[in-house]
């Protein structure tokens, strides 16, 4: 089983994001193979990665990030149960992924506070609940900030009449409670709840172990680096993954 990264066109941390996200996988998670990496290459990455370059066509994430998983299906030799990952997705207890199952944390909502949520990720998510009734689906959230299964060939069985779809949407339809969906409805996978763990602020190594509880995936908000956030994952995680180009830190 792969896992896969996707990548947009510019981060604020020169990756760092993905440099700790590859290291905590290093340190702390069994049961997969390959590492791919779709959309944009950093700087510090050597060629031990699977690259696969591909472009940002569209002004909206999840119609870029469908674009993405689209590319990856057709045009590379991934296997057909693979792993999507996001590059600030931290792994602090041991986890296999072969045991993998999606991840929900209840119903996509009909509505959210104004403040909750970005507005064009809100709309996606209603679109999504809306999209998935619409086809008799199970309509459970899956957007979760740790990784989540994919299974390619019910991605291409079903991608002229759900995914290619989904680019009508203004800003496209969210791919992991999509693709949840799709392994309950078919009797491939089931739900499991988890409480999702996306952090801005903590107080210190101690208070960010308090905020990440028993969860054994975490991720951040851009503030988090605000708050020691990269010395505090180099102290986890010192020991460089066999993507880094050899002294680039």
């Amino acid at each position: 089983m792969d896992l896969l990264y996707l990548l947009g066109p510019g981060s604020k941390h020169n990756d760092t994001e993905l440099k700790y996200s590859l290291r905590s996988i290093m340190a702390n998670c069994a049961g997969y193979d390959r590492i791919f990496l779709v959309g944009r290459k950093p700087t510090w990455m050597n060629d031990r990665i699977r690259f696969v370059p591909c472009d940002d066509p569209y002004d909206c994430t999840h119609k870029n990030m469908m674009h993405k998983i689209l590319h990856v299906c057709h045009h590379t030799d991934i296997s057909d149960l693979f792993v999507m990952q996001g590059d600030d997705h931290f792994y602090v207890k041991p986890y296999d992924f072969s045991k993998i199952q999606p991840y929900e944390k209840g119903e996509l909502p009909t509505h959210f506070k104004a403040h909750e949520i970005a507005p064009k990720y809100r709309t996606s998510l209603i679109d999504t609940r809306d999209w998935l009734i619409q086809h008799g689906l199970p309509y459970m959230n899956a957007s979760q900030h740790c990784g989540q299964p994919f299974l390619r060939s019910l991605i291409l069985e079903t991608e002229q009449a759900l995914w290619q779809p989904a680019f009508r949407f203004p800003y496209g339809l969210e791919s992991s409670s999509l693709m949840a969906s799709l392994l309950v409805h078919h009797g491939i996978m089931t739900y499991q709840h988890r409480e999702d763990c996306k952090l801005a602020h903590f107080d210190g190594e101690r208070g960010l172990l308090e905020r990440i509880g028993p969860n054994f995936c975490f991720s951040i908000y851009d503030r988090a680096f605000e708050f020691g956030l990269e010395a505090i994952l180099e102290k986890w995680f010192p020991v460089q993954s066999p993507y880094e180009v050899a002294g680039e830190w």
